[in-house]
């Protein structure tokens, strides 16, 4: 990357009709007062009702929307630039009035109705490259990896009138949204969630529909039901989710940001990929040597006693080994860096996020260098180079 010049922009004079930007715009106006105060108790989960209106080339696509506004995230709420997630009161028809597109969707995958969106601040990459979520989630999309996730495009959002900073529109993933995403009826989803509770910890958490299908799950990944779990995950789903979990070197999982639902009672269960920031931050742990022992570590022991499922995990990480080269990902996080370099100084100026243009550019080279170092040790331990 090379450093052309830096600009003076100050951002409290920015509007919707002055700032200069190809991405397309998001405006939320809200009660100022009831605002104010979700933004200075984050944490409470609170929600407000609020307008939504889009533009794009400084056309109004969308105005005044109703829609109930939240903040979003965990540790993340406490940064300047806070994740919000946005729950439509009438669903947008995203074909006829397209907020968000994409080049590619994994096959059986629809964006054609949103319900509920996020505005995501990148989460802990928040103060380093701004893409790297995105550019794993890519990734995976390049690669056709069996398994669900999260689309996106970047947007700038201002907030009642006042710029508010450059986010990721990202697609959701509860009940509602998945039925969105695989035109299903969200009342047949069931979903598991595993989350951290400090010191390395899970809590399994019921997410919605039948919790009855869910504990039959959970007790048989804890008795060990092999016979059960062979019939009852989607293998291939699952193959391509640890596989690729432990490729990229995700540092905040298995024991953290774990999602897998089924559709009705007979469904077999699917895994759903999200929360990217912490990949390629570790060089040398991997899935099989990890001091971990829960939930997934628990269901993957048992299911690798089947000689089948043994050798479908070695088919598809060589595969997808092969396919995920250091220069892939370059192009992706290239081409994810290309779209913000003029839009990210916005940021910059409001939150002094990054620094500077130097330490952005720094903080990308990082990115492709710990993945390149990961790439190769994931090769070696798994003799696959």
């Amino acid at each position: 990357y090379s450093i052309d010049k830096e600009e003076s922009i100050n951002a409290k004079a920015l509007s919707i009709d002055n700032i200069s930007t190809r991405l397309n715009v998001i405006h939320l106006m809200t009660d100022s007062i009831l605002l104010d105060s979700m933004m200075k108790h984050p944490g409470t989960d609170v929600e407000i009702d609020a307008w939504f209106s889009y533009y794009s080339d400084h056309t109004e696509l969308i105005k005044n929307k109703k829609i109930e506004l939240q903040i979003k995230g965990s540790s993340t709420i406490h940064y300047p630039l806070k994740s919000l997630k946005i729950k439509f009161y009438k669903k947008v028809n995203n074909l006829s009035i397209p907020i968000l597109q994409v080049e590619q969707l994994l096959p059986n995958h629809s964006i054609d109705q949103l319900k509920k969106i996020s505005l995501r601040n990148s989460g802990n990459d928040f103060y380093g490259t701004f893409v790297k979520d995105i550019s794993f989630t890519d990734l995976a999309i390049q690669l056709n990896l069996d398994l669900e996730l999260s689309y996106h495009q970047p947007v700038q959002v201002f907030l009642n009138h006042s710029f508010y900073g450059l986010l990721n529109l990202r697609t959701e993933k509860d009940d509602n949204s998945l039925g969105k995403l695989l035109n299903v009826d969200n009342d047949d989803i069931n979903i598991l969630k595993i989350s951290h509770i400090g010191d390395g910890q899970e809590v399994l958490e019921f997410g919605s529909g039948d919790e009855q299908i869910i504990n039959l799950l959970i007790a048989a990944v804890e008795n060990e039901d092999s016979d059960f779990l062979l019939e009852n995950i989607d293998l291939n789903c699952f193959a391509d989710y640890i596989i690729y979990e432990d490729l990229i070197g995700n540092s905040d999982w298995p024991y953290n940001n774990v999602e897998l639902y089924n559709v009705g009672a007979n469904g077999k269960f699917r895994f759903f990929l999200y929360d990217l920031d912490f990949a390629a931050s570790t060089d040398k742990q991997f899935v099989e040597e990890s001091g971990y022992n829960g939930f997934l570590k628990k269901l993957y022991e048992t299911l690798k006693t089947d000689a089948d499922f043994v050798a479908l995990l070695k088919q598809r990480q060589k595969e997808i080994y092969n396919e995920a080269s250091p220069e892939l990902f370059q192009s992706i996080v290239d081409k994810n860096a290309s779209r913000i370099e003029n839009e990210i100084p916005y940021n910059m100026s409001k939150y002094k996020v990054p620094n500077n243009n130097i330490s952005w550019y720094y903080e990308l080279e990082r990115l492709l260098e710990q993945y390149e170092i990961r790439y190769h040790n994931f090769g070696e331990h798994y003799h696959l180079r």
